[in-house]
């Protein structure tokens, strides 16, 4: 499943998904189709204090 949304994210052919794909991701926020890029998706993933155990 991970693997089939990043060629959907990524390989999608020129026409109008793809062109609102690249508008959500010029706009960087947390609709963001990219993982990597999406800040709530940054957040989960590095946020984690292990010291605090805590976000």
């Amino acid at each position: 499943a991970g693997a089939r949304n990043v060629g959907d994210t990524w390989h999608l052919p020129d026409g109008d998904e793809q062109v609102e794909r690249d508008a959500k991701m010029k706009a960087r926020d947390d609709d963001n189709p990219s993982k990597w890029a999406n800040q709530g998706f940054q957040q989960w993933l590095f946020g984690w204090n292990a010291f605090t155990n805590e976000y």
